[in-house]
């Protein structure tokens, strides 16, 4: 495919948009979560085309694509487990999808790679070769952890985050450690939260009580870093401190069971109730009796839980450098402890229950301020095409694609 013209083409006012991802739902893994789909949702304002990539062992044809329509092409690509060759594979990504533009004639203003450490390889070679500029969304532990494992990539990651139009960041904990990890600065750094679409006024809040409440899917547990909460419970009940727990998220009797053995063998039984999945609605209508959400869960990318219990009136406790942890200055809204010490989860579950109706007051003011409103569709994609299209014109000022 020939090297392209600068950006923006006059031509073409909608910007053609080419967005490589290994996180989009397709046809081969139809359940993949829907975090970039959502955000592409509200990408209404441009002409995308989503490369959906599925990582294969076997050898794959070049030209395998799958057209899922809806601007949706499939593909299987060939690599190996544990990022072994990953930047061989990651070339080979991008030439397949350069040939794949050719037979469509398709050309793009811009390449979006939705993983640093994956996708950021095949987009940065595949920028170079279009002569367009790139942009590349850090995707929190998935990309901390490869940067970490790869220290001769290390320079490469250097040079796409250098060469990105905008770089996006889930939220603003993956930022600083990224900046700590590469020992650079990222001044085009914008933060792009997934996108929550519960966020409910939140209803005539009960009494509240002693209790709070841990809200996940128990299949989840470890992440969810319960083992430790239930320590934190225990040291608590020792100090002669009145305090309980909801843990809510059991898809069957079987894990219901088997999440009160585990606050059995923990020695908080008698204060835990384990409880099976509720709906929304059903949330919604209860979540006003609890003392605050508790789920210091590491690793962490985001957590939507967080922003739907807040919605729901709820003050939050979440682990520090994970998660939302960057966006709340306000500890009577969010406090954030050390998930690998019971001693510091137990010390926030004190607080919030010392400063309960200061922290109920704080939250039912940032929802009068529109505090919530950084987490919904419209501002996170007002946000996206801001960027985007800053990129796309710093790209046209320089006449063409961010140097590497």
């Amino acid at each position: 495919m020939p090297h392209q013209t600068a950006l923006p083409n006059p031509a073409h006012p909608v910007p053609r948009l080419l967005h490589l991802t290994a996180d989009h739902p397709d046809s081969i893994q139809p359940h993949k979560t829907p975090a970039v789909s959502g955000l592409l949702a509200t990408a209404i304002w441009a002409d995308n085309l989503v490369i959906s990539l599925n990582r294969s062992a076997s050898p794959v044809r070049a030209d395998h694509f799958i057209d899922d329509g809806g601007g949706v092409l499939a593909t299987p690509y060939q690599g190996l487990p544990y990022g072994m060759g990953l930047a061989h594979w990651m070339g080979r990504v991008a030439r397949r999808v350069e040939a794949q533009l050719g037979r469509m004639g398709r050309q793009v203003d811009l390449i979006h790679a939705h993983k640093l450490t994956f996708e950021g390889l095949a987009a940065q070679a595949l920028g170079q070769r279009l002569g367009v500029p790139h942009v590349v969304t850090v995707r929190g532990h998935t990309d901390h952890k490869v940067v970490a494992a790869k220290p001769l990539l290390r320079a490469r990651y250097r040079a796409i985050l250098q060469s990105a139009g905008s770089v996006f960041f889930i939220a603003p904990w993956s930022l600083r450690r990224l900046q700590q990890q590469l020992d650079i600065e990222i001044p085009q750094a914008v933060m792009l939260p997934n996108i929550c679409r519960r966020m409910d006024a939140p209803q005539a809040m009960a009494a509240p009580t002693n209790r709070f409440v841990s809200l996940f899917h128990f299949r989840s547990w470890r992440v969810k870093n319960i083992v430790n909460v239930f320590a934190a419970l225990a040291r608590l009940q020792q100090a002669g401190v009145d305090v309980a727990l909801d843990v809510i998220g059991a898809a069957d009797d079987t894990e219901q069971a088997a999440m009160q053995a585990l606050a059995t063998r923990h020695g908080v039984a008698a204060w835990v109730r384990c409880l099976p999945a509720m709906s929304h609605a059903q949330l919604q209508g209860q979540l006003g009796q609890y003392a605050g959400l508790v789920l210091p869960s590491y690793p962490e990318t985001f957590g939507m839980v967080y922003i739907e219990a807040l919605s729901a009136g709820l003050p939050v406790i979440h682990a520090r450098d994970s998660g939302i942890d960057g966006y709340f200055n306000d500890p009577l809204l969010a406090c954030a402890a050390d998930h690998r010490d019971p001693a510091s989860i137990a010390a926030a579950m004190q607080q919030g229950l010392q400063r309960m109706a200061l922290s109920r007051a704080a939250v039912q003011r940032f929802h009068a301020d529109g505090g919530l409103a950084q987490f919904g569709a419209p501002a996170v994609g007002a946000a996206y095409r801001a960027a985007v299209e800053q990129a796309m014109q710093l790209s046209a000022a320089t006449g063409r694609a961010m140097p590497a």
